[in-house]
């Protein structure tokens, strides 16, 4: 498929913050209006990248003089009950201490950007604490997992199914691996909102003019209406195959699911998988007990995380190097109440508004799926967003966190590639370009002769399963020996040669409280290192067993293969 752009070039990589930094600042302590600006006036203060926190019931006064020297990112914890408390302009307010996760992450603080701010009122300095806490504790999960919301329990259901899923890591590419032939191709990222019924028709043009990226709940309404994607993307660590049950994969390129995804999406209908690595030590891990498949060229793909499956379709796509990039679907709101596109799984939920309007909740999964999705039935703070036209649309706050999320990006990556919104009835997102999906396949080149499964097939040729299962098998019986060694009472050890052991210590660490660090931290951190290392241990034996048995298997069948092709018999 040929490049839209002769200019183009190459994979884009989002600057910081987006990068994960190796390892965060501790948070600096809460500073006076006076210290803050001495700061910036002095150069020591990074007025685009670094963060000040306001919490207090009135942010105007001190906002305004912040903005006034230059500070970009403000985020402000409104402790007043007003329902019209609206923050001043280039502040970001969020109301309780369960939404500040997403701000942070929309925001992009999740590397090494120094945070700094002060209570509005002498009242509210433990609640100032308390936040800043919160937002350490994100930037430590975020080190761990590679995203916000991945605290110590999520961490062992990844690595769980990391070590479930090494047999079909070792059999399938990486997202790295087809990049190349991607670079400067056009790439529409389908999502399951409601606008997406308008544009399936236009899609079902597309082929071969454009690489169709599907998000998994939008595929089973794209094949409905006769439209078969080039690639299905899976990036959840709950079990999302419900997503595609039923649907006939056959004809799409393959499916992209995460190293960690839940076991049951490597066995799906889809004849060809992809792997794709996110960021952090957890996935890293992985790519390494499979031969190092990251420094080989064809592994991980670190890619910074918006928290939700849009995020990284689109972080996919700027490191494959496509361009434009275009996408539908992709409401960020709740036109009407409705959630998502009709006929998809969950086309049911609706977002009920609260009596009094200031909050909705999603309701009429059905079916379990809420414990299908590993989520409860929750609440949330309703707010209203520009819609794609110009006019006000409901959403929620975590809805508006997503869209902050990708202006930030397309903030970041202008100039060097080209974003269109072509989610005609969905939310406004500045910094792309907004246009029908109609118009923008009028800009795009003639049909090329582009087989998303022939490429697939082309790096899956290139792979050796053999290999790979012993190098990982070979890695697993000598992590096994070191995590016995800190088993040992004598063991006071606090940090592992083992880097992952390392990360999941640290991690634990991070979600203590301040005060508690420095008494006794190197005796807690030597106790961390052998609890991880008791419970890793037998979970490795079990990987490198499910590996042998694999191993088996494929010789048996090579055997048979030889035997047949003869026509002898081995015994």
């Amino acid at each position: 498929m040929q490049s839209s752009d002769p200019q183009h070039k190459g994979p884009v990589t989002i600057p910081p913050p987006l990068a994960l930094a190796a390892a965060a600042r501790p948070l600096d302590g809460s500073i006076g209006d006076a210290q803050l600006a001495d700061a910036i006036r002095r150069g020591s203060w990074d007025v685009e990248r670094d963060l000040v926190v306001l919490v207090g019931s009135s942010p105007a006064q001190a906002a305004g003089g912040l903005r006034r020297l230059g500070q970009q990112r403000i985020l402000w914890f409104r402790t007043g009950d007003e329902v019209e408390a609206d923050p001043p302009a280039g502040v970001l307010r969020v109301d309780h201490l369960d939404e500040v996760e997403a701000a942070v992450r929309a925001l992009g603080v999740l590397g090494d950007e120094r945070i700094g701010g002060r209570a509005l009122e002498a009242a509210q300095a433990p609640l100032y604490d308390q936040v800043t806490a919160r937002i350490e504790r994100t930037r430590g999960e975020r080190a761990l997992c590679g995203e916000p919301g991945c605290g110590i329990a999520v961490a062992r259901v990844r690595l769980e199914q990391g070590l479930a899923n090494l047999p079909a890591l070792c059999l399938w590419p990486g997202a790295e691996a087809i990049g190349g032939v991607l670079s400067g191709a056009p790439l529409i990222i389908v999502a399951p909102g409601p606008s997406l019924a308008h544009n399936i028709d236009v899609l079902r043009g597309l082929r071969g003019r454009a690489i169709v990226l599907a998000l998994s709940h939008a595929v089973v309404p794209l094949l409905a209406a006769g439209v078969t994607p080039d690639f299905v993307l899976a990036a959840d660590g709950h079990d999302v195959s419900y997503h595609l049950a039923g649907a006939d994969l056959s004809g799409i390129g393959a499916l992209i699911a995460t190293a960690t995804a839940h076991p049951h999406l490597f066995r799906s209908s889809a004849p060809r998988k992809v792997v794709l690595s996110e960021p952090g030590p957890i996935d890293a891990w992985l790519a390494e007990l499979v031969g190092g498949a990251a420094a080989a060229g064809d592994g991980a793909v670190l890619l910074p995380s918006g928290g939700s499956v849009a995020h990284v379709a689109l972080a996919l796509a700027l490191r494959w190097g496509c361009d434009p990039i275009g996408f539908v679907g992709l409401d960020l709101a709740c036109p009407g109440g409705r959630v998502y596109v009709e006929h998809c799984p969950d086309g049911e939920v609706r977002a009920a508004p609260s009596a009094d309007g200031r909050s909705v909740t999603l309701e009429g999964w059905g079916d379990g799926g809420t414990a299908r999705r590993g989520r409860e039935l929750a609440s949330e703070r309703q707010v209203e967003v520009p819609g794609w036209d110009g006019n006000p649309l409901g959403s929620t706050f975590h809805l508006s966190m997503a869209q902050r999320w990708f202006e930030e990006t397309a903030r970041r990556v202008a100039g060097a590639v080209r974003l269109y919104n072509c989610s005609e009835g969905g939310a406004y997102i500045g910094g792309m370009r907004h246009i029908r999906l109609a118009g923008l396949a009028s800009r795009l080149p003639p049909p090329a002769a582009f087989q998303a499964s022939a490429v697939v097939a082309r790096a899956i040729a290139q792979i050796e399963p053999r290999v790979r299962r012993r190098a990982a098998r070979e890695r697993l019986i000598e992590l096994a020996l070191e995590l016995r060694r800190h088993q040992s009472p004598l063991a006071r050890e606090t940090v592992s040669p083992v880097p992952l052991l390392s990360a999941l210590v640290d991690a634990e660490m991070a979600g203590e409280p301040r005060g508690a660090r420095g008494i006794g931290e190197v005796a807690r951190r030597s106790a961390a290192l052998r609890r991880w290392a008791a419970w890793l241990e037998p979970r490795a034996v079990e990987a490198e067993r499910a590996l042998a048995r694999q191993d088996r298997t494929s010789e048996t069948m090579r055997i048979r293969v030889i035997t047949s092709s003869v026509g002898g018999d081995p015994t």
